[in-house]
């Protein structure tokens, strides 16, 4: 037996298209089993980005977080954890953001060498 939708007919009463329809106690998830454990992110690809974001402002931060991208990919490697994108984008922005102070340090000197 079915309504004139042709789905199968429910307990409750008739839906108008507003509401939600309940959802049997079954479906839902059963409780007291944890979630499987995950391999989780590295924390040093994380350290590697927040650090080299910083080093357009502190210039030996670009450095510390350039190397500590390239040794989060290292263990990132190794031990199969996620975090590879944050890993790579601290140690690109980390030599870019040393590049860029390298940058500002030439200008200067040029500056003041060839200045009036």
């Amino acid at each position: 037996m079915s309504n004139q939708n042709g789905a199968p007919p429910s307990d409750g009463p008739p839906l108008t298209g507003y509401e939600v329809p309940p959802v049997p106690p079954s479906a839902y998830p059963q409780q007291g089993y944890p979630p499987p454990p995950g391999r989780g992110t590295n924390g040093m690809a994380i350290a590697s980005l927040v650090v080299s974001i910083h080093g357009f402002g502190i210039p030996v931060a670009g450095v510390v977080g350039a190397v500590l991208g390239h040794k989060a990919r290292r263990q990132i490697d190794e031990t199969g954890q996620s975090g590879r994108g944050f890993a790579t984008a601290g140690a690109v922005i980390g030599w870019i953001s040393t590049g860029y102070f390298a940058l500002i340090v030439v200008a200067v000197v040029l500056s003041v060498l060839f200045g009036n």
